[in-house]
């Protein structure tokens, strides 16, 4: 029988040619790539030629966009399939320079104190021991190093009963391509940030594994709710920026 992390994994390699087909769409129609840009300049270590690693990479956006800036990444991710259409990506966009490894991100192949900037992206929501994870990346992060971290209450649906009646009023669009999502769906159902409200859990490990200086960037989503009457807000998704 496959562990979570082998479903996860297939899941993930299914889920690549037609996530990079999003990803890319959404570059050329400028969207994504303006908004994800300005937050990783904003947040990126004021220091020259910063050593970069993006974590969970997926088909490349961060590393893409990085790259584009001048800057080398070091591009990890547990579906081998992800990291070729990451390397893909990024060589079409001329960047010819950074590294790619596969592995599991909750524990990292690096030496302590080895990048200035770690960054992910919609990826800390599927891990197993995110605990374990925040303290391996706060590890291999240089003193004055920053941490950027993208992600979302994807899942809180399963266990909260706003956000259950969000979902129910704004179902969550997507063209899946013809990957069975209800597989990710159960697997998520019992993971242990499908259970907590973020980013005040993230903010909270982090401050315990030594890191500093946290800024909070949270989107805000409003509904009605049927019962009641009342406008009720979630967080949807965040940024969480911050030094060590």
């Amino acid at each position: 029988m496959d562990s979570k992390i082998d479903v996860i994994e297939d899941y993930w390699s299914r889920r690549a040619e037609g996530f990079s087909t999003d990803v890319n769409r959404s570059i050329r129609n400028n969207r994504t790539d303006l908004k994800y840009a300005e937050i990783l300049g904003r947040h990126l270590p004021k220091i020259s030629n910063p050593n970069c690693l993006d974590l969970g990479c997926g088909p490349g956006l961060f590393s893409m966009l990085l790259g584009c800036m001048g800057y080398r990444v070091t591009a990890m991710d547990i579906s081998l399939d992800m990291l070729r259409k990451a390397k893909q990506n990024c060589e079409f966009n001329g960047i010819y320079d950074n590294v790619y490894i596969k592995g599991n991100i909750e524990e990292l192949p690096f030496e302590d104190e080895t990048f200035d900037y770690i960054v992910s992206k919609s990826v800390v929501w599927n891990l197993e021991d995110p605990e374990r994870a925040y303290s391996e990346w706060v590890r291999v992060l240089k003193p004055a190093g920053k941490l950027m971290i993208c992600d979302g209450n994807y899942y809180l649906k399963f266990h909260d009963d706003k956000y259950k009646k969000y979902r129910e009023a704004n179902p969550h669009e997507q063209d899946y391509y013809g990957v069975d999502a209800s597989v990710i769906d159960d697997i998520a159902r019992d993971l242990p940030l499908s259970k907590v409200l973020r980013p005040g859990w993230d903010v909270n490990t982090l401050l315990t594994l030594g890191i500093e200086n946290v800024v909070i960037e949270a989107q805000n989503d409003y509904f009605t709710d049927e019962v009641t009457g009342e406008e009720e807000c979630v967080i949807t998704s965040f940024v969480i920026a911050a030094e060590k």
